[in-house]
């Protein structure tokens, strides 16, 4: 719950003590999350963009922004802070 309620102690707490809790937040935790996800989630922290829709980014960062959400990227005006972005191939 601390990750909800304070992300920036969460990450710190994190990063200056990754050797405990790697164990708990990297596979098998990461599997076992991934099969009860939706027994678990709390709350969106990110959005899913597919490779087929690629070309309209930059209009769902807009929508995103114009809508209130703080996630989107600073280079379409507006007054938001994104620090990490992650690719995947979807695989778990």
């Amino acid at each position: 719950q601390v990750q909800d309620t304070n992300e920036v102690l969460f990450y710190a707490l994190v990063q200056r003590h990754i050797r405990e809790f790697l164990p708990i937040l990297y596979t098998p935790t990461v599997g076992l999350a991934c099969l009860k996800f939706s027994r678990i989630w709390r709350r969106p922290r990110g959005i899913f963009l597919s490779y087929p829709d690629r070309h309209k980014m930059r209009d769902v960062f807009k929508d995103l922004a114009a809508r209130g959400w703080t996630g989107a990227p600073t280079d379409v005006d507006t007054k938001l802070d994104v620090r990490v972005i992650v690719v995947t191939d979807g695989g778990r």
